[in-house]
């Protein structure tokens, strides 16, 4: 069986550093008055249940203390407090450190699992430490209250669940019975409220003939601002209708002017439609007088023709030149690359030339006689070259000129499809002339019919008032205005 073994207290009350070894059974600490018995019991119950709670027991003029209980199978229980510290450290049989912090007033689960001592509660409330007798103290459950005793009997024998049940009912049938009075008591207090409210019977019956008499009233007085507006409507057709038949009246003779005000839109959109003829014929004499301009600074383009086709073969054989040129410079790069190799071969061993000397003259004699030829020839067409080149001084300025004739000739190109366009735009501008005088002869013979239509009539076609002389040439000056 497990049993507390050593406990060791540091700065806890009057001890400084003590330690006291127990036997397993019943061990009793005895000595003098003021000797540090009680300090002792209560340092192990503040290591065991953490009370009493604080930090007024630590020793004075220190800063932290402890106690340390050692049990029987090598576990130990170290408490430790200091003013900002509160910790339980726990050491299994294996010597396993466990720190536990913030734990408040109980004990950690761990601890009292591993040392198996705890607080057991005589009845639902008290608790005792059964592992512990102080001093003066009475005998075990003796000096307790019967119900206390008789509580914690039960509790050894287990029936103590019973003991609790039966509290537990009697508590809540305590709690129902106040509850069934409360509301007995207030199904009083309603009942009487609602016997004031009696009246509210016949009075939601008298509210639902008001609102059918409401809904009624409401119906007709739509109905009634619905004949009024159709009332209101009627006699405004009415005055409608009276204007319009005398407007009528006013207007027996309008399809004739409508017949003549159409053939006047007609003739006014012609009219606009050969104002626009007219402004694209302008238009086209600005064009054809400005083609004229080009074609008279283009009467030489034959000529410029002419050189364009010679300088264009002097650039084909400068080009030729300039290849023979190129194939001058590789044949002048070969002759000093056989150069080079015949001052190279002078430097060879006496024994390497009379082994190869015979093979190797006629080899160089070969080499060198072709290359002689090839430079003669060189030398001809170099010097035709050079003669041919001279020819070419003023190439550049050749050049110039065939930009020149390019564009000149591209103008020309464009110049032909403005002549072509041109004598289109001359023969339709003929044609259009004659169109607009025929028309401008059919407008005015209009206008004046219309003139005398309007004397005839002696009404405004657009606000059909009256109208006098003046007022029909206002009217006949507007459409030559717009003409």
């Amino acid at each position: 069986m497990k049993y507390l073994k050593k406990v060791t207290l540091k700065n806890f009350q009057s001890h400084k550093e003590s330690a006291l070894e127990f036997n397993e059974g019943l061990n009793v600490i005895v000595g003098p008055s003021d000797s540090g018995k009680s300090a002792i019991i209560r340092g192990i119950k503040w290591a065991l249940y953490n009370e009493p709670s604080g930090n007024y027991f630590i020793r004075e003029g220190e800063t932290e203390c402890s106690v340390t209980l050692e049990f029987s199978d090598n576990t130990k229980v170290k408490r430790l407090r200091t003013k900002s510290k509160n910790t339980y450290i726990l050491y299994d049989e294996e010597g396993k450190e466990f720190i536990f912090e913030g734990f408040g007033t109980g004990v950690p689960q761990e601890i009292i699992d591993q040392i198996g001592i705890k607080k057991i509660y005589l009845d639902s409330t008290d608790s005792s430490a059964i592992n512990i007798g102080e001093q003066l103290e009475g005998a075990f459950l003796l000096s307790n209250k019967t119900s206390t005793r008789a509580s914690a009997i039960g509790r050894l024998i287990g029936v103590n669940v019973i003991d609790d049940a039966l509290k537990n009912t009697l508590r809540d049938l305590r709690n129902a019975s106040i509850s069934k009075k409360n509301l007995d008591e207030k199904i009083l207090k309603l009942e009487k409220e609602i016997e004031e409210y009696a009246y509210l019977d016949n009075l939601s019956l008298r509210l639902k003939e008001l609102e059918t008499m409401e809904s009624l009233i409401n119906k007709l007085n739509i109905k009634k601002e619905h004949l009024i507006n159709i009332s209101s409507e009627y006699k405004e057709i009415k005055h409608e209708i009276e204007i319009i038949t005398s407007e009528l009246d006013n207007l027996k003779h309008i399809e004739i002017l409508e017949k003549i005000l159409k053939k006047a839109d007609i003739l006014c959109k012609e009219l606009k439609h050969f104002i626009l003829r007219k402004n694209n014929l302008v238009r086209l004499k600005d064009e054809i007088n400005n083609s004229i301009s080009i074609i008279n600074d283009l009467k030489d383009i034959a000529k410029v023709k002419n050189i364009y086709n010679i300088l264009l073969d002097i650039t084909n054989k400068k080009t030729y030149l300039l290849k023979l040129e190129c194939q001058i410079n590789d044949c002048t790069k070969s002759i000093a690359v056989f150069t080079l190799m015949n001052s190279k071969l002078a430097t060879l061993s006496n024994v390497y030339k009379k082994i190869d000397k015979v093979e190797l003259e006629n080899s160089r004699l070969k080499d060198l006689k072709n290359i002689k030829e090839k430079f003669n020839a060189n030398q001809k067409s170099l010097e035709i070259g050079k003669k041919y080149i001279e020819r070419f001084d003023k190439i550049d300025t050749v050049n110039i000129i065939c930009d020149k004739l390019e564009n000149t000739l591209h103008s020309l190109k464009r110049f032909n499809i403005l002549s072509d366009n041109i004598r289109i735009v001359k023969n339709k501008y003929i044609e259009e002339l004659a169109t607009f005088d025929k028309a401008s002869v059919v407008i005015d013979s209009n206008l004046n019919k219309y003139k005398e239509l309007l004397k005839k009539q002696g009404v405004c076609p657009f606000c059909l008032s009256h109208i006098d002389d003046n007022k029909i040439s206002h009217i006949i000056g507007y459409y030559l205005e717009e003409e």
